[in-house]
This record gives structure tokens, C-alpha cells and sequence, in this order.
């Protein structure tokens, strides 16, 4: 992994992230705040990117614990993602890795079809539903 600058943002997010995985959601709403203040037109805008970037944490952390085989953990991270997340981040962040596995390798039939269903449940672009449509069902 590519080392980050120790700037404000770098710091930040290292901030934020430590916040989630220590179950601090006190000081990852104050952080988060401060981060979203400046990206955010609305305050539904705001409530949604913080929603997306808790679960992507979270997500991050399942398929880390994944990747070294440590199964406690990564059923801890998935009980948090049920508790302290949305519905709809969950199904965002679920249909974004079905989509990014579509395109690299194909979906089986009843992976594309959930995917497609996410994706209108979701009320996906024009674009996005495109791309989807054009995997390759294997």
C-alpha cells in the first residue's frame, strides 16, 4: 500500500476509520460531520455519504479479515454492517461488488438477476443499469 501524506485529510480519514472499528460511532458522527461539511448540498445528501462511507469501512474490514482467514472477525464486522447500517448502503455496497466481479469475471444467472434487481430497487443511472446488463452470464 502506498503511503499516505500526513496532512489534514490522510489524518482525518485514519481518524475516522479507527473511530468505526473501535465502535467509537460518537467520534465517527463528529468526524464525519466535519468531513461531509464541504461535500454535501443537502442534509439527505450528507446522511447518505456518511451512510456509504461507515458500511464502506466496515466492508473493508470484513474482507480484510477475510483475506487472513480469520472468521470471528469478519463475523464481527458483518453483525456490526446488520446493526449500524442502512438498508440501502448495505444493497449499494453488495450491488457495487456484484457489479466490479460482474465485469472482471461474468455473473452466474442468479447473480445477475440479483444484481439487476438491486440495482432497481436502488434507482440506478442509465448508465450503471448498462453496464450491468452487459456482463457476461456464464
Amino acid at each position: 500500500m502506498t503511503s499516505l501524506p500526513d496532512i489534514f485529510e490522510t489524518r482525518q480519514g485514519e481518524a475516522l476509520r479507527r473511530a468505526y472499528l473501535g465502535g467509537d460511532l460518537e467520534q465517527a458522527r463528529k468526524i464525519e460531520q466535519h468531513l461531509l461539511a464541504e461535500s454535501a448540498t443537502t442534509s439527505e445528501e450528507r446522511d447518505e455519504l456518511a451512510q456509504t462511507l461507515h458500511a464502506a469501512v466496515l466492508f473493508l474490514e470484513v474482507d480484510a479479515a477475510r483475506e487472513v482467514g480469520d472468521a470471528p472477525r469478519a463475523d464481527h464486522f458483518l453483525q456490526r454492517i446488520r446493526q449500524e447500517c442502512q438498508p440501502r448502503a448495505i444493497k449499494q455496497h453488495l450491488a457495487a461488488g456484484l457489479l466490479q466481479a460482474g465485469l472482471r469475471e461474468g455473473l452466474t444467472r442468479a447473480q445477475h438477476d440479483q444484481l439487476m434487481g438491486w440495482m432497481k430497487e436502488l434507482g440506478l443511472g442509465p448508465q450503471i443499469v448498462e453496464l450491468a446488463e452487459n456482463i457476461a452470464i456464464h
